[in-house]
């Protein structure tokens, strides 16, 4: 009996390192020696693939994904067309998300790229992105052939070295850092990258680099694609997107393409978050990520569609940076934004609305976009970089938007804010009233005469309360046109030509700060700034690239800046061409 005993609890053990366990665990996988037999719960006993991918088998196959589970790849290793998509099927719980992601001390491989240098601070310009927070932080890279120590990196666009690199453009860079895991689908097919299945939530996805994914006729192919309005809590941060196409027809570029997708059709491509009847996810975060696609133009898809809040990303070479959603923007950099799927609806940057309250019914609700740089956009006529639509089927009675600290340069026929009055009420909840706040906002127009313009589909907006603006154009022109039965107000606000700014010390792109009419000309707001409108009491971060801004204090500046020298004025990269991995 004895013996019977011991070999059936041998019998168990085994059972329970093999089988899924039914408690939270961490398990690593490694494309390049993982097995799928083994356990899967060290760095020398990892699996090829995660639960969810292509491929999975054995006790990868047989595990049971339970909240609070962690699935780390190993960064530098390769994912390809056989292994994807990874199928998310399994929620997390509140305080136990699923986490797909890094050990940042477990990778191979180095970095590589060009940057461009401004003293003690470097800007990104091509290859692997920056990776924020600390796995970079005070480590070794060479730029330009000479070697630097990383003080800190701010976002995926900037970081800042201890000792000065001078003024280089366009010079590479490379260091033996964490590297991200790559998912490269090869255009293979019309796959998801990551395609997290409707009702999932409690989710995180972290530090994986995705490429090549290729949008077909059926409607498919993001890089990241959330199923439902039914999922929520998800946090996408850290992330490397880029690189992705669309099927042109006949064959190409794969043979899994058999009609045509055209910019009109679909806008997949980076971050997509399914919409049904006006609705879309919850708390969605996307930040401190790297998403574009200068390989192809920068003329195919959405950097991100759906999502609620987006901090600190690097946006740039899409149709959009943010179409639906966008409540929290901030400290995001935006650049060279092509022309609109869809121009005569969705032809802008922000394209921001209230379809993210996971189809709930909320009374109110409200919108913060402040402290983002705006730069080289190639938007067509009719858009705008900030489009303030408050049109929801899921607010009742208000909407306010705060849009504060925003340095903007537009291409735009329109201004740089377009504001719709747009009423989308299918199930009758009611018509909002609509409260607009644009404060210290610094926008520079390339061609348009009013940077505010108000327009009237089918909602009117309550109140437009614009104060401390900067407004730069060629040849002067209007600051805000309010139309319509409106509460309106406005102060201290200074329109300047081109070259009068210019003369003053004002310059593209940053347009500031410099000891021009700005200085100490404008209305002191400190008594708004509490809660999520605390930053308005500092200067811009002008997306997040000036780690310190200083206070503006007693007397304050018009537009985004408060006057000091100690601001940065470090120039983008006029052209972006990322190196494929």
């Amino acid at each position: 009996m004895q013996v019977m005993k011991a070999v059936h609890l041998r019998a168990v053990a085994a059972a329970l390192l093999y089988a899924s366990p039914l408690f939270a665990a961490t398990y690593y996988i490694d494309s390049a020696t993982g097995i799928d037999t083994n356990t899967g719960m060290s760095t020398t006993a990892a699996w090829a693939h995660a639960p969810g991918m292509t491929g999975c088998a054995k006790n990868c196959l047989s595990h049971v994904v339970a909240p609070g589970d962690q699935f780390r790849f190993k960064g530098g290793s390769i994912w390809n067309s056989s292994s994807l998509p990874l199928t998310v099927g399994t929620s997390g719980q509140s305080g136990s998300p699923i986490y797909y992601g890094v050990n940042t001390s477990w990778f191979s491989g180095t970095n590589s790229g060009s940057v461009n240098t401004n003293g003690t601070q470097v800007i990104w310009a091509s290859g692997n992105a920056f990776y924020p927070g600390s796995a970079w932080a005070n480590g070794a890279i060479t730029i330009n052939g000479a070697n630097y120590t990383i003080a800190s990196v701010q976002g995926p666009y900037s970081l800042t070295l201890t000792t000065s690199a001078g003024s280089q453009s366009g010079v590479s860079y490379s260091n033996s850092l964490f590297q991200r895991p790559i998912f490269n689908n090869g255009f293979a097919n019309g796959n998801d990258a990551i395609h997290l299945n409707s009702g999932v939530s409690y989710i995180t996805i972290d530090s994986i680099e995705i490429t090549g994914v290729l949008m077909t006729d059926a409607g498919s192919g993001a890089s990241i694609n959330i199923g439902g309005a039914t999922n929520g809590n998800i946090l996408i941060e850290n992330m490397d997107i880029h690189n992705w196409n669309r099927c042109t027809g006949s064959g190409t570029p794969v043979s899994a393409c058999t009609g045509a997708v055209t910019d009109n059709s679909f806008n997949e491509g980076g971050i997509y978050a399914a919409m049904y009847s006006g609705l879309s996810p919850a708390n969605m975060i996307v930040q401190y990520s790297n998403i574009g696609d200068p390989e192809n133009g920068g003329n195919i898809g959405s950097a991100t569609r759906g999502i609620q809040t987006l901090i600190g990303n690097y946006l740039h070479d899409t149709t959009q940076a943010c179409l639906h959603g966008c409540q929290l923007v901030h400290d995001n950099v935006v650049a060279r934004i092509g022309n609109s799927f869809d121009p005569s609806e969705h032809g802008n940057i922000f394209y921001s609305d209230m379809f993210t309250q996971g189809g709930n019914s909320v009374s109110t609700a409200t919108a913060y976009i402040y402290n983002n740089w705006i730069i080289d956009t190639q938007t067509q006529a009719a858009d705008a970089q900030l489009y303030p639509n408050p049109g929801s089927s899921e607010v009742i009675s208000s909407v306010s938007y705060y849009i504060f600290n925003n340095v903007i340069s537009c291409t735009s026929a329109n201004g740089c804010v377009t504001i719709s009055g747009t009423n989308v009420d299918p199930f009758g909840l009611g018509s909002q009233t609509v409260h607009i706040y644009d404060w210290n906002n610094t926008y520079n127009l390339l061609s348009a005469s009013t940077c505010v313009l108000v327009t009237n589909r089918g909602l009117s907006i309550s109140s437009l309360d614009v104060r401390n603006l900067h407004c730069i154009q060629p040849s002067g022109g209007t600051l805000v046109n309010p139309v319509g039965t409106i509460t309106y107000t406005d102060s201290n606000m200074l329109l300047q030509t081109t070259s009068t700014a210019n003369g003053q010390g004002y310059a593209a792109p940053v347009w500031g700060p410099a000891n021009g009419g700005t200085v100490g000309a404008g209305t002191n707001l400190s008594a708004n700034c509490t809660g999520s409108l605390s930053a308005l009491c500092n200067s811009t971060t002008l997306g997040g690239t000036i780690a310190s801004p200083p206070p503006r204090g007693a007397t304050w500046d018009i537009g985004a800046y408060s006057f000091s020298t100690s601001q940065v004025t470090l120039s983008p990269p006029s052209s972006i061409r990322a190196v494929v991995h």
